[in-house]
């Protein structure tokens, strides 16, 4: 039977992956409020991504696997895309300073996006506070967003790999291969000299024919001898 582990259906598998993560990944960060990077960064993303994938699916995709490698990819490709969006400006602090822009903490790296909304002022934050928690919101959101979309992913790659299993299954043949057959081997026979000695024929038991003196009778019954006349 083919094995999804190696060859053709291992690139296919792999790839199939490293598109729904990505997409998925791209899909979250959108949907949380990030802004992706250029095209030529994705492509490279999906490239780094399928690598990846690549080696993963050296074995079958277990959930516990898939959870594993979705989950690393998932904050791999969150980082990624935090970092490399367009204007982004992100410090190894957990904090930054400035004055009101919108900041989204990714674990110890703290992204700042384009300062498209005016600097608030002592005023204005306090006649609109929402606008503090505005990080916080995001940050809870983009996390949510990529949890789901792990889960989602997790479940397609997983019952994904059971259907190739059993696609796999079917159209294998089911009758075994014909037994090739052992032939005894034929080396060359050694010649038997002339003066060899024979082996012993098998002993075969006879009945003798009855052997003794002529009948005094013929075949009539008359005597064979006669007695002289007398004189």
């Amino acid at each position: 039977m083919l094995s999804p582990v190696v060859g053709p259906l291992r690139v296919a598998r792999a790839a199939l992956a490293a598109t729904l993560v990505l997409a998925l990944s791209a899909l979250a960060h959108r949907v949380a409020g990030g802004a992706l990077p250029d095209p030529l960064v994705l492509a490279a993303l999906a490239a780094f991504t399928l690598a990846g994938t690549t080696a993963a699916a050296r074995v079958r995709f277990t959930p516990a696997r898939l959870v594993a490698l979705l989950g690393g990819a998932q904050l791999a490709l969150h980082e990624a895309l935090a970092v490399l969006a367009p204007g982004s400006s992100c410090t190894p602090s957990a904090a930054t300073s400035g004055h009101g822009g919108h900041v989204a903490a990714v674990g110890e790296v703290v992204c700042a996006a384009p300062a498209a909304v005016p600097a608030l002022s002592a005023g204005s934050a306090v006649a609109h506070p929402e606008h503090l928690a505005t990080s916080g919101t995001a940050g809870a959101w983009m996390v949510a967003a990529h949890a789901v979309a792990t889960v989602v992913l997790a479940l397609v790659l997983a019952h994904g790999e059971r259907a190739l299993e059993r696609f796999l299954a079917w159209v294998t043949p089911r009758t075994a291969p014909a037994p090739v057959p052992v032939l005894a081997p034929t080396g060359p026979r050694r010649a038997v000299p002339e003066d060899a000695p024979r082996p012993p024929a098998a002993w075969q038991p006879r009945t003798a024919p009855t052997r003794g003196p002529p009948s005094p009778a013929g075949p009539s019954g008359a005597p064979l001898l006669r007695p002289l006349a007398a004189s």
